[in-house]
């Protein structure tokens, strides 16, 4: 009811429903026709089959925060790095099928890995490659690992409140708002924000979740695409992790802090970074990992003779 009034989105996301289940047109003609915000993340939930309508056919959407961390958290990992003094620093990363682990630049770049390690996982993952954006301002990377959560897809079970099984997911479904796109009608919808914050008298770093509000979507002169400005209060650690819309998408990447000279790191204003440059660095180094690929492809234009199969 944000995002154009409710009756508006009940509307479209039947639509998109009807379009999906009778296979008429393809993507693209659906990406055209619903290009606001909330229908998109709605035609993505539909399509992976994240969210608890499509996971368990009730009427419960979109998924409540809690039930969001439930299903997400254990795709999110801490990423170690060593700086030239020898210090070491936490960042976080998340997964995004196939072994691909989506973080910020900064978290990784001229810093040697030290370990990445998930959520719930007990092994520790090893780092084959890591490509960036050829935009040197653009805060991303991309890790090639060895993570999989396939043992816990198949072998656990978590059961709710109400006796039935809880939905699980191996990764975390990629948004498709481009650029062009994004006007002001994500502002003040909530986001879940995960990460690995460092906290004072912790005995080992713990994952931190915020419910975040949209304070605003800016462009900046320092570096290219839109950011969100986040409510939640901005800490080192967070760096990497994902922004997931209460819609049931990747709404971005965390970047940084947004602060004046000589202001500490938590009075700045938290920001991630949008979509669009992620699914163009995926795209540019033919990485289209699992059920995310399709989205991939759909919006850049990608077939399936410029993927190579994921290692």
């Amino acid at each position: 009811d944000r995002i154009g009034g409710a009756e508006n989105a009940a509307r479209e996301i039947g639509e998109i429903r009807a379009a999906l289940a009778q296979e008429e047109g393809g993507w693209s003609e659906l990406f055209s026709a619903y290009r606001r915000p909330l229908a998109i993340g709605a035609l993505l939930a539909v399509a992976e089959g994240n969210l608890m309508t499509e996971r368990e056919g009730t009427e419960s959407w979109p998924p409540t925060m809690p039930e969001m961390f439930q299903l997400y958290k254990q795709c999110v990992v801490r990423i170690t790095t060593k700086n030239e003094h020898g210090d070491l620093a936490n960042g976080s990363g998340f997964h995004i099928g196939d072994g691909y682990i989506v973080t910020a630049r900064h978290v990784v770049e001229n810093r040697p890995i030290v370990e990445i390690v998930g959520e719930g996982y007990p092994t520790e993952v090893t780092c084959r490659g890591i490509v960036y954006p050829k935009d040197p301002r653009i805060d991303l990377a991309v890790l090639q690992t060895d993570f999989s959560l396939e043992r816990f897809i198949k072998l656990t079970t978590t059961m709710r409140d109400d006796g039935r099984e809880a939905p699980k997911t191996d990764h975390i479904p990629l948004g498709g708002h481009l650029d062009d796109w994004l006007g002001d009608e994500l502002v003040l919808s909530k986001a879940l924000v995960m990460g690995f914050p460092p906290v004072p008298t912790s005995i080992a770093p713990f994952l931190v979740a915020c419910e975040a509000e949209v304070n605003a979507i800016i462009d900046r002169y320092i570096a290219p695409h839109p950011h969100f400005i986040l409510s939640h209060l901005a800490r080192g650690g967070f760096s990497g992790g994902p922004v997931i819309s209460e819609y049931g998408f990747l709404l971005g990447v965390t970047t940084e802090s947004l602060l004046g000279a000589e202001h500490v790191l938590e009075t700045g204003f938290a920001a991630a970074i949008s979509i669009e440059p992620l699914l163009v660095l995926l795209h540019d180094n033919r990485i289209y990992p699992g059920e995310n690929g399709r989205i991939i492809r759909e919006l850049l234009s990608a077939t399936d003779d410029d993927a190579e199969p994921a290692k």
